[in-house]
């Protein structure tokens, strides 16, 4: 038959991985028939007492044959089901983190609307100087969807037509920008009321005043934040029963026509929404401290329970997972009140580099030439970027 036939290329090609196949019961095994050809699908699971096996978690070896050549080999763990159900279950410790994250994404909206409505009416908001803003934010991810088209190519299916997946493509990539340049627009107008003085990071003499606090205020969040990325991987560790596993095969950032021009991208728009954020967070907390307002404190409760994972099935899990997040709050704020303080050029330098690290280093330290040279051209813009910041000009 043509499963007795598919069987011995399966069995070599399990052999030739250097697996012991009377270690292993044929779990299951498929045959599809296609229009030239007939596919089979076999599946081993290691015999029971195996130490490969992990409680009840039993691996597994998986063999796809096309037609006369194997077309693929994995190796995998069967995971109860039970468990599964468990996990991907919605209990309801996580229908209240979603929706204390609800009270305080809409509480912070709600108070930003009545700021604005007041700014609006006494006509304190610099529509026109804070436009440039938007359109921006529409050049930097044009671009970046540019650049990531040949990844969006991939994933086009032939349960649509060719004409109707570039019009979805064209729709996507003109709408998506107009509508995050229109939020930059009108958030960095709302910022610029608040902190008229914020303007001041585009004049020259006003950075040259800056750029060293601005410097240091830069290096000290890149060397707290390498430090708690390592505490971080080591609370992980010692607490992994607690963590969802975590596997990058390879950076985002690679997954693009140029990774470097990503990644370059990519920090420039944090230099442009991160202060942004950073100022009507901060004004909005300064306010609510200074008039003594009711909602101040609520507020701050309603943020330190949102801090824990909305993966949490226990209480464990919960306070596992909010350590390390209330831990980065305190060092954030501590990092903004002794070193950012009203240096404007110190929000933008920083959330520029934070942006920028992780993914430089990742692309520099891969083997192939290609992405070392993406990496070395987005450094050499940074390093121009930064000048302009730092040395005047």
């Amino acid at each position: 038959s043509h499963q007795t036939a598919a069987d011995p290329r399966a069995e070599k090609a399990v052999e030739q991985h250097g697996y012991d196949l009377a270690k292993f019961d044929l779990q299951d095994s498929q045959e599809t028939k296609r229009k030239a050809r007939t596919d089979y699908d076999l599946t081993w699971q290691a015999k029971p007492g195996d130490p490969r096996n992990v409680g009840d978690a039993f691996y597994r070896l998986d063999v796809n044959i096309s037609g006369n050549q194997v077309a693929g080999f994995s190796r995998r763990f069967k995971i109860p089901e039970e468990w599964l159900r468990e996990r991907a279950s919605t209990g309801l410790a996580e229908i209240l983190h979603y929706v204390d994250l609800a009270l305080f994404g809409v509480g912070l909206f709600g108070g930003l609307l009545i700021f604005f409505i007041q700014r609006l009416r006494s006509s304190e908001i610099p529509w026109r100087r804070s436009l440039k803003f938007g359109w921006i934010v529409v050049l930097i991810l044009g671009l970046m969807e540019l650049n990531s088209l040949p990844a969006v190519l991939m994933q086009y299916t032939t349960s649509i037509s060719w004409q109707a997946f570039w019009l979805r493509i064209a729709v996507s990539y003109l709408v998506g920008p107009l509508l995050l340049g229109l939020v930059a627009w009108i958030a960095a107008a709302l910022a610029l009321s608040f902190y008229p003085d914020a303007w001041r990071v585009f004049n020259s003499q006003s950075r040259r005043i800056w750029r060293r606090d601005a410097f240091v205020a830069a290096a000290v969040a890149l060397a707290v934040g390498a430090g708690m990325s390592r505490l971080d991987a080591l609370y992980a560790d010692r607490f992994h029963a607690y963590f969802p596993v975590q596997i990058n095969l390879f950076p985002n950032s690679v997954n693009s026509a140029l990774p470097g021009a990503e990644v370059f991208l990519s920090a420039l728009l944090s230099a442009i929404f991160w202060p942004v954020a950073a100022a009507l967070i901060i004004f909005v907390v300064r306010w609510g401290l200074a008039h003594r307002a009711w909602w101040i404190w609520p507020a701050g409760l309603v943020l330190l329970i949102a801090l824990g994972p909305d993966s949490a099935h226990s209480m464990k899990q919960y306070i596992a997972g909010w350590a390390p997040e209330f831990i980065n709050l305190i060092l954030l704020i501590v990092i903004v009140g002794c070193f950012f303080r009203n240096n404007f050029l110190a929000y933008v330098t920083a959330a520029f580099c934070l942006e920028l690290a992780e993914p430089l280093i990742d692309l520099l330290s891969q083997s192939q030439s290609i992405y070392r040279i993406n990496g070395i051209a987005a450094a050499v813009l940074a390093l121009i970027v930064l000048a302009w910041l730092l040395l005047g000009g």
